[in-house]
This record gives C-alpha cells, sequence and structure tokens, in this order.
C-alpha cells in the first residue's frame, strides 16, 4: 500500500535525505509561491466579495494546489546511498535443525521458504549481487537442493558468526538469514547480538512455519520439586501449550506403574494451559517419572507429549523451632497437627512464668536449656521458625537481628503468628525482625488484636497457593474453604510490602482483613498468620474431616520446604545436552565454606562410575563441573570435609532427556528473529512481503556504495492529493453557491 501510494518502500524514505533537482534556486519557489497566494486571494475576494470563513477555506485549498504544483515542478528527489550492481555479496543462511523439516501439507519449512524466495527475491539478487549459500551452522553451499544431514540443535548466533567471520574479505551488502526463529542454544543474548551487529552488516530474517499449529499438542513445561521427604503429597504444575480447543489425556508413569491419569479439557484462545497434577508419593526412593500427552488425532511431532523428571523422596526431617509466650489452644492444636507429620520435627519452647520455658520435641536434654538460641550456629540449625504470641523484648537485640539474618541469609522460613502479645501488640513492628515481614504493624496505641469471630475467605492468590489445597480438584477446594469454620480471633495489620502477597482474608466490622500474607525476603521467606484461632476448625468439624491438619501441615512444610541444606547439590540440563553441576557448601553460620575440600562420584544408568573433576565456581565456597551424561538416570554423590571431624555428604539424581529439544518449541517464534534484524539495522519479512526484500537490500549501507537519485514528482500519491484539493474546492463551492 505504501509503495503504491509513494514509489518506494517505507525502509528507504527512513534512510534518505530529500532535495530538490531542479535548477533554479529555491528563493524562485518562494517568490511564485507568495504572490500566486496573494492573487488567489485577490481572486476569491473579488468574486465573493466575502472574507469569511467560507472564502478562507477555498482561498486555502486553490494555495494548496498551487504550492504542490510548484513542488512537483522543482523536482523532488530521495537521495540514498545504494550498492553498486555486481561488486557486492549476499550471504543467504539458512537454518537446517530438525525443526525446519517439519511437514505442512507435503512441504517442510526449508522447501515452503525457498519457493517463497525463489519466485520473490533470489533470482533477482542474483542479477545484482554475488551470492553466497550456507547451511547453519554455517557450512558453504554451491545449491541449496545440498543441504547436509539436519542439526540437533538451533545455533543462530553462532551460525550467524560464521557467515559474517567468513565474508571479512568480501564486500558483504547484507546476510539474509532464512529461520523459524526456534533457537534453543541459550546463546542468543545481548552481548551475542552487540557481536553480530559489531560486524556492520544488516541481516534480513526471513521467517519459515507457523506461529499456530492446531494440530500438535507440546508438553511445554512440568515444574515439581526434585528433593521432597517421605510420605508427601506433592502437587506438579503441567503447561500444555496449543493453539485450539483440544481434549487429550495426561498420563503419569514411575517406570511401568501409572500413578496418575486425568482427561485435560483446553480451551481456545488460550495458547498455554497449566494444570495441577496431585501425586501421592508413598514410601522414600527415588521416583522415575514420565509425563505423557495422549497424541491429537493425525498429530505427527509427538515427541514434545512427553517429559521425566527424577524425584528424590527422601528421609530428611525439617526442624522447626516454635517459641510461645503462653499457653493456649493454638499451641496445642498445631503441635498436635503436626505429630503425625514425619517430615517436620516440631521444637518447641512454651513460657511457663517469666524466663522459664517448657520444651518438647528435643534433639537432647540440653538442647535449648539456655533458652532460645543465643548463636547464629545454634539458630541457623533449624529450617524454620515459628513465633507465637510473645513481646518482642523477650528476646534480645541480637537475638531479633539473628532471626532477621535467619531468613535473609540463612534462607530459613519464618511464621509470625497473632496473639495478645503478638506482632504489633508485642512491639515486633519496632525490631529488626519487622523489616523480613510482608505486613507492616499499626503504629497507634490501641490494642489491634481482636477476639471475635471472623469468617474466612480464599483469595485469587490463594486459590493458586499449593499449601492451601484441602483437595485436589479446585472446585472441590473453593466449596471446602467455603465451608471451613471462623476463625476464633484475629489482628489487624498495617499496609503489605510491595512484594507482598494475601492468601486468605476474614471478614470483619472493619471490612476484609489480610488474614495470611507471604512475601520473600532475601534468601528465604516470611509468612503472617493474623490469627490465634485456628483451633476452632478442629473443634468444629468433623472428627473424619482432616482440613485443620492438613491446613498446618502444607503451611509448615511450605514454611520450610526452599530452605537450603549446608550442602547443595543443583543439576540443569543445558542447550547441549550436557549437565551443568553447581555445589555450594557453607559452615555451620551458612557462610561460604572457603576451606571446604569437595569431591563428587557421577553413576550411571548402566552402573558405571566416573570421578567428577571440580572447579572453584564464581562465587566462594562455589565448585562447578560440566558433564556428559548418557541416557537413563543418573547419581550424583558429593561429598565436603569442612575440617578434620566435620564431613557432610548430599546425593542427586538427574534423568538427561532422550527427546531432541529440536521437537519442542516448533512453532515459529517472530520475536526472535525480530531481535537479531533490529539489532543488525535489517528487518523481519514474511514469505507474502519478500518482493520488497531485493530493493531493501539494494539501500544498504554495507559493501561499496554509489549515491543514488529517485524522482518523487510522478508519485501517485503527489497526484492522487492534487485531486483531493481541486475536487473539494469543487464540491464546496458548488455546495456554497459557487462563491
Amino acid at each position: 500500500m505504501f509503495e503504491g501510494l509513494f514509489k518506494y518502500p517505507a525502509s528507504l524514505y527512513s534512510q534518505g535525505s530529500f532535495e530538490l533537482a531542479s535548477a533554479w534556486p529555491l528563493w524562485v519557489l518562494t517568490v511564485l509561491g507568495l504572490a500566486g497566494s496573494a492573487w488567489l486571494g485577490r481572486l476569491v475576494y473579488r468574486n465573493g466579495r466575502d472574507l469569511g470563513p467560507r472564502s478562507a477555506v477555498v482561498w486555502l485549498l486553490q494555495c494548496g494546489v498551487l504550492w504542490l504544483v510548484l513542488g512537483l515542478v522543482w523536482q523532488p528527489v530521495l537521495v540514498l546511498s545504494s550498492l553498486k550492481s555486481g561488486d557486492n555479496v549476499v550471504a543467504v543462511a539458512m537454518d537446517n535443525s530438525i525443526s525446519m523439516y517439519y511437514d505442512h501439507e507435503g512441504m517442510n519449512r526449508q522447501q515452503r521458504a525457498l519457493a517463497a524466495l525463489s519466485d520473490a527475491a533470489l533470482d533477482p539478487l542474483a542479477a545484482s549481487f554475488n551470492l553466497q549459500r550456507y547451511a547453519s551452522p554455517g557450512v558453504p553451499l554451491d545449491r541449496f537442493d545440498q543441504m547436509p544431514p539436519a542439526e540437533t540443535r538451533s545455533d543462530l548466533a553462532a551460525t550467524l558468526t560464521h557467515v559474517l567471520q567468513s565474508s571479512r574479505s568480501t564486500p558483504l551488502a547484507a546476510v539474509v538469514l532464512v529461520s523459524d526463529g526456534a533457537d534453543n542454544s541459550g546463546r542468543l543474548s545481548a552481548e551475542a547480538l552487540d557481536e553480530i551487529a559489531g560486524f556492520g552488516v544488516p541481516v534480513h530474517a526471513v521467517a519459515a512455519g507457523r506461529e499456530l499449529m492446531p494440530e500438535d499438542l507440546e508438553l511445554a513445561q512440568v515444574d515439581i520439586d526434585t528433593d521432597v521427604p517421605g510420605e508427601s503429597r506433592l502437587t506438579a504444575r503441567v503447561l500444555v501449550r496449543h493453539d485450539g480447543p483440544a481434549t487429550t489425556r495426561l498420563t503419569v508413569l514411575d517406570g511401568d506403574s501409572v500413578v496418575y491419569t486425568e482427561a485435560l479439557t483446553m480451551a481456545s484462545g488460550q495458547g498455554t494451559s497449566a494444570f495441577p497434577v496431585d501425586l501421592e508419593l508413598g514410601d522414600r526412593g527415588v521416583r522415575d517419572l514420565t509425563f505423557n500427552l495422549e497424541p491429537l488425532a493425525g498429530e505427527r511431532n509427538i515427541e514434545n507429549n512427553s517429559l521425566g523428571r527424577v524425584i528424590n523422596v527422601g528421609d530428611s526431617v525439617k526442624r522447626v523451632l516454635y517459641i510461645e509466650g503462653e499457653p493456649r489452644w493454638e499451641y496445642k492444636f498445631l503441635r498436635r497437627a503436626l505429630l503425625e507429620d514425619p517430615t517436620v520435627e516440631l521444637v518447641s519452647m512454651l513460657r511457663t512464668s517469666p524466663n522459664k520455658y517448657y520444651r518438647q520435641g528435643l534433639s537432647s536434654g540440653s538442647e535449648l536449656e539456655d533458652g532460645f538460641p543465643l548463636t547464629r550456629r545454634e539458630l541457623f540449625g533449624f529450617h524454620g521458625i515459628i513465633i507465637g504470641s510473645i513481646e518482642a523484648p523477650a528476646l534480645s537485640e541480637e537475638q531479633q537481628l539473628m532471626i532477621r539474618d535467619f531468613v535473609s541469609e540463612r534462607g530459613g522460613g519464618l511464621l509470625m503468628l497473632a496473639g495478645r502479645s503478638g506482632l504489633g501488640d508485642g512491639g515486633w513492628g519496632n525490631s529488626p525482625v519487622a523489616e523480613a515481614l510482608p505486613a507492616r504493624m499499626p503504629l497507634d496505641s490501641g490494642s489491634s488484636f481482636v477476639r471475635r469471630q471472623a469468617a474466612v475467605r480464599l483469595t485469587p492468590a490463594g486459590q493458586a497457593a499449593d499449601l492451601l489445597q484441602l483437595d485436589a480438584d479446585p472446585g472441590e477446594n473453593q466449596r471446602r474453604w467455603a465451608q471451613i469454620p471462623r476463625v476464633a480471633s484475629y489482628q489487624v495489620l498495617g499496609s503489605l510490602r510491595p512484594g507482598a502477597a494475601t492468601l486468605l482474608e476474614v471478614q470483619t466490622e472493619r471490612g476484609q482483613q489480610p488474614l495470611l500474607v507471604t512475601q520473600r525476603y532475601g534468601m528465604g521467606q516470611s509468612f503472617i498468620l493474623a490469627s490465634g484461632g485456628t483451633w476452632r476448625w478442629q473443634m468444629s468439624l468433623p472428627a473424619e474431616d482432616q482440613s485443620h491438619e492438613v491446613f498446618w501441615r502444607q503451611l509448615v512444610r511450605t514454611l520450610v520446604a526452599e530452605t537450603p541444606q549446608r550442602l547443595e547439590v543443583v543439576t540443569e540440563e543445558n542447550p547441549a545436552g550436557q549437565i551443568e553441576l553447581q555445589v555450594r557448601a557453607r559452615n555451620a553460620e551458612f557462610e561460604p565454606a572457603l576451606d571446604a575440600r569437595v569431591s563428587a562420584v557421577m553413576r550411571s544408568a548402566d552402573g558405571q562410575q566416573t570421578e567428577i573433576e571440580l572447579r572453584p565456581g564464581n562465587r566462594p565456597g562455589e565448585f562447578q563441573a560440566v558433564l556428559d551424561s548418557g541416557p537413563g538416570m543418573t547419581s550424583i554423590e558429593t561429598m565436603a570435609a569442612l575440617g578434620p571431624d566435620e564431613e557432610l555428604s548430599a546425593r542427586r539424581y538427574y534423568r538427561s532427556q532422550s527427546t531432541n529439544p529440536e521437537y519442542f518449541g516448533i512453532r515459529q517464534r517472530p520475536a526472535v528473529l525480530e531481535r537479531i534484524a533490529l539489532a543488525t539495522g535489517g528487518r523481519l519479512w514474511q514469505p507474502d512481503e519478500l518482493a520488497g526484500l531485493p530493493a531493501a537490500i539494494n539501500f544498504s549501507t554495507a559493501g561499496v556504495t554509489e549515491t543514488r537519485r529517485l524522482d518523487l514528482w510522478d508519485m501517485p500519491a503527489a497526484f492522487l492529493l492534487l485531486l483531493m484539493l481541486k475536487l473539494s474546492e469543487w464540491l464546496l463551492r458548488l455546495r456554497w453557491g459557487r462563491l
């Protein structure tokens, strides 16, 4: 449309400058224009004897015609630097990864792209430039029908870098990259694009493939904890990519045994749908889980319907310290709810009189005999802290600072409970601990703790939170929360922190008030439960209803779920299919263990054992390695010696994905291609736009150039504007009685 009106593509106007090619000076045009405008004004006045708005409109339209004609007579031109014909090179790079061979209606993406290029662009380019052909990752070709075997990875940055480096000695005018944009190398970073742009050669990206593929389902992602305690109920989050309404069935296998199956229905227009998968893991051990989607009728690419995950159901127990300032029902029922949970060891301190505590759940008789921990080493031995109805001055400022650091530096979980001496009424709003909490405490001197029953409501954020799932079915879960008994009390909070999320609310005389609030703080997470009366759920519900127990077990498990161990082993598969191993060792105060001696052994699925050579990481106490792993499950055992008498160990299980990543993310990704084009001064082209590609390349600033002047006086837009001005004048004069 633009080119039809203005003769040339819009890209040329953005690159060039305007000049008037007439030999007559510009001042002559100005004098003629002003004189002609005055003469037209005199004619309009003499014919209409009126200086009103109508005469002014007619005069302006006539002046517009005059100035437009004069401008065209002075021959406007667009001045551009264009490539010198026959002296420049254009490189055409074809993405040769597996995804480019996806077939649709009898032709794959490569074939369709080449057909579109040949018809509209390659022949005109060959007439003016020397063409050089490449296949990824930079293999020179004489013809595109001589493609090498398909690549198992798509690395667009490496392809472009290789092509540009190979053409350093030639006048390279442009690179034409033909790709679907499905880069899975992980190397297309801002730094890589800056390096590519540094060659000064525009890259024109030609998009291949389709953005929408309604015939394909893709199991895009499975989010699941890989290290969990025994007897856990685990909720995975499965993401399914689809381009239309579809129904399928998700099946989860543990080895050869089916542990979950459910029909999934996906609505149109969503693109990606998320589904919770509730799994009962049973006894301790390693679970080799496979998530499978049932293919659609006629679906050809079924390799992206399956993902595997290895879950280590361990025997580690998370220790939680609970300090309470007064005997109350909440203390009793909280302890009872966690008593049957084998994954949590609750160590409690109940104040029975000033400076005297009743201790339960101790690992030894001497533990906490001096009261709340006095050192970081002692406090950081726990994974979570619960603080009940106890005033802040009961702990020293040093202990309060340690609690704050427990969250931010140790990465532990902190839960503050309401009470007559809790939260704001206990002075915690003015303590160092307040920095870690998700809500500020009220500053007025009145009591914020209210002994009045209040109805509980699940918020939208709470509906999505795993810790508040009383039932695996979302509808049933909402129904159960709607029927939960009222809490016996609530405590008014101040304003929430910017990163806080409210999961539960209570309906009070003041309106909705936050009940359960959480936020990330440093390396850890903090919660506020603004009630001391959840015990009413246990007292009011039928004996067989375990909602109270489930709530507290899931809340405390979430509290300590991400608390790191002193020896952490993290594995991640990189785009090259290798395992990137990262080991972090810390001392008892959770500072980097600078003198740690770390060793690791990898055991493959066939029983082969390999010593891992670890190298220092980017941070103190960190070690790294890159491992080649075959198919099947791999275990990595790590040992860390922290002195003559202390040794830590950890085991990590991993299963390398057997499916090639080229089968995932196969939809066209125009955003990736556009990033490349914009960074280098090129443009993204769809196949139906390729007729304009030769002209765009011809006016590149790279290569051997010459100055060209393109006439603008005969562009259709100018004559169309001239016609519109005269027609408007004629219609107005006719309507107003021929002024």
